[in-house]
């Protein structure tokens, strides 16, 4: 890792609205994998990522983990190539998205 990525990665540590973002992505992603188990175990649902939705229909617990892996490494690339403001403005678009995906999950399941 180059110098000025490592001295990012330390920075985005090192910045407690980074770390919160991190830990807010985090948990949005933990909350989408919860509400997607859930919603697996529903008749007449299914996962609504084309790109995942064969992975989660044979293998659940293979999406989440794999889920976990790219959440670790967005969060990382995110702390370690951007700078400042960037990376506090890409991290809470992701927070967003987590949280539209979660709501969306949990209105779903509500409806079935």
């Amino acid at each position: 890792m180059p110098h000025d990525r490592a001295a990012n990665l330390r920075q985005g540590l090192a910045d407690g609205r980074c770390r919160t973002l991190a830990m807010m992505f985090a948990f949005t992603q933990a909350l989408d994998g919860l509400t997607t188990a859930d919603a697996m175990g529903r008749p007449g649902l299914r996962e609504g990522n084309p790109v995942l939705a064969p992975l989660v229909a044979g293998h659940l617990a293979a999406a989440l983990a794999l889920k976990a892996v790219v959440v670790t490494l967005v969060v990382l690339v995110a702390l370690a190539a951007l700078h400042r403001r960037r990376r506090v403005l890409f991290l809470r678009v992701f927070v967003l998205i987590g949280l539209a995906v979660v709501t969306s999950n949990a209105l779903t399941i509500g409806r079935s």
